[in-house]
Formats: C-alpha cells, sequence, structure tokens
C-alpha cells in the first residue's frame, strides 16, 4: 500500500520516490540493468548521487513535511555535485487529502 508519492522535476532529471510498506521497487537504468531499493526509486542524471543520499536519509512512515525535507536534501546534495542536473527542482507531496509545492533553488553556477 502506498503511503505518499513524491515526484520531484530538475530540468531533465526525474526523481520519483515512492512509500511503500509491503512491496520492492524496481527501476531499469538506460544500460538495461535493474536496480532494486526496497523503499524509493530513483531516475535521472543524478541517479547515483541520489541513491546515496536516499538511502542515508529515508526511513519508513515519515509524515509529509518530514517527508519533504528529506526530499529536499537528497535532492539538493545530488543536484550540487551532478552539473547536468540543473539548479533545483519542484517538488510534489501527494497524500489523499492533498497536493503540496515546494519549488527549491540551488546552486546557479
Amino acid at each position: 500500500m502506498r503511503k505518499g508519492l513524491v515526484h520531484i522535476s530538475a530540468n531533465l532529471s526525474l526523481l520519483v520516490w515512492v512509500m511503500m510498506t509491503s512491496h520492492s521497487s524496481a527501476q531499469w537504468t538506460f544500460i538495461g540493468a535493474k536496480e532494486l531499493a526496497k523503499d524509493f526509486v530513483v531516475a535521472g542524471s543524478a541517479s547515483e548521487s541520489l541513491y546515496g543520499a536516499c538511502e542515508a536519509l529515508f526511513k519508513p512512515d515519515m509524515e509529509p513535511d518530514e517527508l519533504s525535507e528529506v526530499v529536499s536534501q537528497a535532492l539538493l546534495a545530488s543536484v550540487d555535485r551532478d552539473c547536468l542536473s540543473g539548479w533545483g527542482g519542484h517538488i510534489y507531496i501527494v497524500t489523499p487529502d492533498e497536493v503540496r509545492e515546494k519549488i527549491l533553488k540551488g546552486r546557479m553556477d
């Protein structure tokens, strides 16, 4: 059962973070190698650094505010290390009751 869904867009990179309670998530890289993570999926030009940041910061059953902060920190830490990822991102926290939008501004050099 999905607890919440976060969609982040940073220029051409895309991060989708899905909180799951009992199912694993899988993502295929552009070369066809399957990458598995128990609680989240990442994709895009900064996906290698996103995996590390998400593995370090993610924990199950976070509230929307905490999830928003964790995703913000993971995204900013990752795109700062990947020049192709852009300058920030848009985060959408989708719950059964509402959709929250947060705009992140990162490095612009």
